[in-house]
């Protein structure tokens, strides 16, 4: 049920977002805008053997061993026809090479690890296009979100994040998050993205 459910969403939603929360899907579309991110492909790629009912969340920096990398959470979701879809706990992290966005490692999130109440199968809430969006707006302003990844990613592991500000790159990219972002995985983010959050909202 969830991959028939999940073939659906992507043609209503995009390739790493879940259905919509006050949208239909417009009879026309942009092709150039469909076409996923290396990011999207390489941690679509990196959960090839689950399935198609995972979705991926909107990537962030996250630490990876000694260094920061690209991080994408992974979550099941089910699509309801003109409704935002249902969404679950994560069940996985991916991490990509901030520089090539080649896959580093796929690792697993226990059900409860970050919040106690989000066991196994068991929804955590509702995410779908931002009211008032239109699909190709959504579209646009997420690959714009994606564009600016791997260059946070250098400042992060550079010595300006330590004592400079956000410049353009990290105020827009947290204005794109704010607005994209699925509020039912904020306390996912905030646990393997904190380093990068606190930074984009230094003054």
């Amino acid at each position: 049920m969830w991959r028939n459910g999940w073939l659906l969403a992507v043609l209503t939603v995009g390739l790493s977002a879940c259905g919509s929360g006050a949208s239909t899907s417009p009879v026309t579309r942009k092709p150039a805008m469909t076409t996923p991110s290396n990011i999207t492909r390489e941690a679509r790629a990196a959960l090839g053997d689950l399935g198609d009912s995972y979705r991926l969340s909107l990537p962030f920096v996250g630490r990876f061993e000694a260094q920061f990398q690209i991080c994408v959470l992974a979550y099941p979701a089910m699509p309801r026809p003109r409704q935002p879809s249902v969404i679950y706990a994560p069940g996985y992290r991916v991490y990509l090479d901030g520089a090539t966005q080649k896959l580093l490692k796929r690792v697993a999130i226990a059900p409860g690890e970050v919040v106690a109440a989000h066991t196994q199968g068991k929804s955590i809430g509702e995410y779908g296009i931002p009211a008032g969006m239109s699909y190709e707006g959504f579209l646009e302003k997420e690959a714009a979100l994606h564009a600016l990844v791997p260059g946070l990613c250098v400042t992060m592991n550079s010595a300006a994040a330590a004592t400079q500000a956000p410049g353009h790159a990290g105020h827009d990219y947290l204005a794109a998050f704010k607005t994209l972002s699925e509020q039912p995985l904020a306390p996912y983010y905030e646990k393997f993205g904190k380093e990068f959050f606190a930074y984009l909202k230094r003054q």
